[in-house]
């Protein structure tokens, strides 16, 4: 064969390569991430709120909305505990073939407690997020589930969520993405050690006054009640002897709150 031709042909060969090449460009980049989120990307403060939109140009659209729901009892988490959250998207009548997420569970800035994944979901540091067969939605919704273990985490935690809702144009224009968040507080019970409440609180549930009622002090004493977030609502000064101390909640936000005086403990439900 002359030298031009076989010249001419490996020149053909290399083309070829670089076609080849060219064109798989864009076909990663319309697959984007079908097996997982990159970490950093469920818009919380450990995420330096950075969400689906860092691959992603997403468009104006209301419609889409987030669940986050978990068995966590009403009355808080414990230590040391398994729960089990759910991460639920409904596109709410958008075309939407296909759903992804990025989930992580915080306070303060930090990620408390441990994650583990469960079916459709997978960890990636200390993120959940989707697996490449659990994207598909089903009348416009998606779930996953994943393990949260509370550990050492006291006063609160919250779930943030970042969420991406694809058209299935092929590519990552016109995708919508939303951000979501819930935060579940301690048991009070957990907060307390389980010590056996000394202050009795009545009416309970209370809507204007409320009175308690405790041994007499032997010494002036500070009385305080705290939200299940550890946070001051009220504190007053029991002087000595006093066996009774009345309180007006007609303006506090409902809730549950913690008494203490001393050693003794009492639990207050605000009910408007």
């Amino acid at each position: 064969m002359p030298k031009d031709s076989r010249t001419f042909g490996a020149m053909n060969v290399k083309s070829a390569f670089l076609m080849t090449g060219l064109l798989l460009v864009p076909a990663l980049t319309l697959i984007s991430y079908p097996s997982g989120a990159p970490i950093n990307r469920s818009g919380s403060p450990a995420s330096n709120n950075q969400t689906c939109t860092s691959c992603h140009n997403p468009v104006g659209n209301s419609a889409e909305s987030i669940a986050i729901t978990s068995n966590i009892p009403a009355d808080g988490f414990k230590p040391n505990t398994n729960y089990t959250i759910t991460v639920t998207g409904n596109a709410n009548g958008t075309t939407t073939p296909r759903m992804g997420f990025c989930a992580s569970v915080e306070a303060n800035g930090a990620h408390v407690g441990a994650v583990q994944p469960q079916s459709g979901s997978q960890k990636i540091s200390d993120f959940i997020t989707h697996q490449s067969t659990s994207i598909s939605t089903a009348n416009g919704a998606k779930s996953w589930n994943f393990t949260w273990n509370s550990g050492s985490t006291s006063g609160s935690a919250t779930v943030y969520v970042s969420m991406l809702f694809a058209n299935g144009n092929g590519g990552d224009s016109g995708d919508r993405t939303r951000t979501s968040s819930a935060t579940f507080t301690q048991s009070f019970v957990s907060q307390e050690e389980n010590t056996t409440p000394e202050v009795a609180v009545g009416p309970n549930p209370a809507q204007n006054f409320t009175r308690f009622t405790f041994p007499a002090t032997t010494e002036t004493q500070m009385l305080e009640v705290v939200d299940l977030q550890g946070r001051s609502t009220y504190r007053a000064a029991v002087e000595s002897g006093s066996t009774a101390h009345f309180l007006n909640v007609a303006d506090w936000t409902n809730g549950t709150y913690l008494v203490r005086l001393g050693a003794a403990r009492g639990r207050l439900v605000v009910q408007h």
